[in-house]
């Protein structure tokens, strides 16, 4: 698009943060203002400032002043945005020593590259200043805040120390036979010991259990023993039924 690119009345321009962006930011739009030697202009952020203003539209004249206003026609009483006003796009007119920078002005070029920040500077985001402005309207005692989540996690770190120190102790302590207990999880991680309620409840139950079968020949005697229990049992049975049958008599009547 060649030429300068008029809208119901507004010239239009692509605004951009500086020569090296490769994209528009913003799009500001352009008319005579309805007082004095004047430019007004709409759809500037919030960040913008005289000082931006001024290096786009010095260059057609000499400017004698500038006004920045919220949408709401409400002029801006400081460079600073506060937590009361109102936030979004602002507008602003641009006052000129000689009429004739006017028409200069309404002329400005659609595709031609704009820059509103100075060579080598960055555009720095207004969410400090908001916050701190949202601390100083709310009276936020940021420092006493602080403090206190340095101590809470002061106590914090020092109690999961103590309790990292007592497992480890825990887990290195024998019992009375000699063994140390440890668990296992399902995600096959190291070992880690034992709560002291649960080793204290486990020990327990070592007491009450007497240690049997411990190997496996031992297993595989007492096996051997209760088949030949049975057999035996079974023996004895066979005999007792022969001689029942043996003692029985033949009564007819």
């Amino acid at each position: 698009m060649d030429g300068t690119v008029t809208v119901s009345g507004f010239t239009v321009i692509k605004v951009f943060h500086n020569s090296a962006s490769n994209s528009a930011q913003y799009t500001w739009w352009l008319k005579k203002s309805n007082v004095g030697n004047g430019i007004n202009v709409t759809g500037i952020p919030v960040y913008i400032r005289e000082g931006n203003l001024k290096k786009i539209f010095k260059k057609f004249g000499i400017i004698e002043k500038i006004k920045i206003y919220s949408l709401d026609g409400e002029k801006e009483q400081s460079h600073l945005p506060s937590f009361q006003q109102t936030k979004g796009y602002k507008q602003a007119d641009v006052f000129f020593v000689k009429s004739s920078a006017i028409k200069s002005v309404l002329s400005m070029k659609y595709d031609d590259k704009y820059t509103v920040l100075e060579e080598g500077s960055t555009y720095k985001p207004m969410t400090d200043v908001w916050i701190k402005d949202l601390q100083t309207s709310y009276n936020i005692p940021t420092a006493d805040i602080a403090s206190k989540c340095a101590k809470f996690m002061e106590a914090y770190d020092l109690r999961k120390s103590e309790e990292e120190k007592d497992a480890r102790k825990l887990a290195d302590e024998p019992d009375e036979d000699g063994w140390i207990t440890v668990t296992r999880n399902k995600f096959s991680h190291p070992p880690k010991a034992v709560k002291a309620h649960e080793l204290k409840k486990l020990r327990k139950k070592k007491e009450n259990a007497a240690l049997v079968h411990f190997y496996k020949n031992q297993v595989t005697d007492t096996k051997m023993q209760r088949i030949r229990e049975l057999k035996a049992k079974f023996e004895e049975d066979k005999k007792r039924i022969q001689e029942m049958r043996q003692q029985r008599k033949f009564r007819p009547y």
